[in-house]
């Protein structure tokens, strides 16, 4: 056999699955939502993965009776990631091995297939769709360990057709039933909202006698957030266990009062500060610092914009002033809708696109490096330039571009994150040599505990306020 296939998946291809499976938890259908988990985007399905790839074998194979389906998820796919379905082989125990390979040459997906001997069919009855809810469950994670229910079996197959067609016509319809059912248990009920579906080993369960219209699951350990949840679960005479981890929820700053409280006595009057990425995280803690100390706050977004506005009002709650306004620096806003930003003194750039899903080993992607280019070197200077046509050049400027200790330590994964963000500084070195009216500073910022920085190993991220604070003194101190 002989196949090698790619393909890339977009927002209506995961909205589609949603539908067919029941799975709708935001980290896979809502932009918005997603941008706050640690991965900073929409992840495909690992199942979506899955079905694609056993579709994609059957088209090759035919028709065949399956014993044993496990499945891993080694690293995230996100929206019009390419990604390829290597040539499957045979192990040595007869069991097929797909992989999805991500264009790095990484495994994104492993997928393992062992064909049954007999081709006796599994009996069970499934309706032509669910009534699936598309709020997920949140329970929290003490709660987990012993954790049982059920959710019921549905097959659409109509949708089935429509998406795997190889598998409408070759597949067992329990067989798919079943296996949509673990992605709505892992990312609709146990663990639920803050859920990533790690793994999966389904097989037939010779013992079982009938057929059970539902998947009923057991969790048989919940031991700590950085271990996976291990959860057994049977129905249609298939048992098996899946593996997920409960993700850090978003992470939530102090409040504004909180930071009025302590920081006040309008240590910032005067200070006029343009925040890009103020919406939540580094930009949110430094918009609430120099409100709460006086100054006047412009704070900008491109994608949250109740972010945004929920900072803006919680800043206005405390006493403070903050305004807020869309700016993509990719997409800057042209010069006469900036009329507003005349009395700037200050440029805090906390523009940033998600930083994880880095490749591993000596691999370097030069299209990822251009990604991170464009924010923090080519958006950066762009905003730059904008900012003092509008302020006139004949004004100071300080501005502050966070780089990281990332360019020192070089872990996993950053290589192309941390190349862009020197290039960053460079250009802050550049900027200052060649404009005496230009004030910048580009401190290598510790890893610290943000939406983006928040995850299942390592230590724990330094608290932002903590930081931040003094470096927002330090740049309102006067020149001497």
């Amino acid at each position: 056999m002989s196949v090698t296939l790619s393909r890339q998946f977009s927002l209506d291809d995961q909205q589609a699955f949603a539908e067919f499976s029941g799975d709708f938890n935001p980290l896979h259908v809502d932009p918005v939502v997603a941008r706050r988990t640690p991965y900073g985007a929409i992840m495909v399905h690992g199942l979506h993965l899955t079905l694609w790839a056993l579709d994609q074998l059957a088209a090759h194979r035919g028709a065949a009776s399956w014993r044993t389906v496990r499945a891993a998820f080694h690293q995230p796919v996100f929206l019009d990631d390419p990604v390829t379905l290597a040539e499957p082989r045979q192990e040595s125990d007869g069991a097929w091995l797909a992989q999805v390979v991500g264009a790095e040459g990484t495994a994104r997906a492993s997928i393992w297939l062992e064909p049954n001997a007999a081709l006796a069919r599994l009996t069970a009855a499934q309706p032509a769709r669910g009534d699936a809810s598309a709020t997920p469950e949140d329970p929290p994670f003490a709660s987990l360990k012993g954790m049982r229910g059920a959710t019921p079996l549905f097959l659409d197959a109509q949708r089935l057709e429509a998406l795997f067609p190889q598998l409408a016509v070759t597949a067992e319809p329990a067989w798919i039933a079943v296996l949509l059912a673990t992605t709505r248990v892992v990312g609709m009920l146990c663990p639920g909202l803050h859920s990533l579906f790690s793994g999966l080993e389904l097989q037939r369960d010779e013992s079982a006698e009938g057929a059970s219209p539902a998947l009923e699951y057991v969790v048989k350990r919940a031991s700590t957030p950085r271990a996976p949840i291990k959860i057994a679960v049977s129905g249609a005479q298939l048992r098996g266990t899946l593996a997920a981890f409960h993700r850090p929820p978003p992470a939530a700053q102090p409040s504004a009062a909180e930071i009025f409280a302590a920081h006040g006595h309008n240590r910032y009057a005067g200070q006029h500060a343009l925040i890009l990425g103020g919406a939540r995280g580094l930009g949110e803690i430094c918009a609430k610092l120099i409100a709460a100390g006086g100054g006047e706050v412009m704070i900008t977004y491109a994608h949250g914009a109740d972010d945004a506005q929920r900072v803006a009002d919680e800043i206005g709650q405390a006493g403070g002033r903050c305004g807020v306004m869309a700016w993509d620096v990719t997409a800057p806003p042209e010069p006469d809708v900036l009329a507003n930003l005349t009395d700037v003194t200050h440029l805090y750039y906390f523009a940033t696109p998600p930083i994880g899903g880095g490749a591993h080993g000596d691999v370097f992607d030069a299209d990822r490096f251009a990604m991170f280019s464009q924010f923090y070197v080519v958006g950066f200077s762009n905003t730059v330039t904008l900012l003092r046509h509008v302020i006139g050049s004949d004004k100071p400027l300080t501005l502050f571009y966070p780089s990281t200790v990332f360019i020192e330590e070089q872990p996993e994964g950053v290589a192309e994150y941390a190349a862009a963000k020197a290039a960053g500084e460079s250009l802050c070195a550049h900027l200052q040599a060649r404009n005496p009216l230009l004030r910048a500073f580009a401190p290598r910022l510790p890893r610290l505990r943000t939406d983006q920085n928040l995850s299942l190993l390592g230590p724990a991220p330094a608290e932002p306020l903590e930081t931040l604070a003094p470096w927002v003194e330090r740049l309102h101190a006067p020149v001497v």
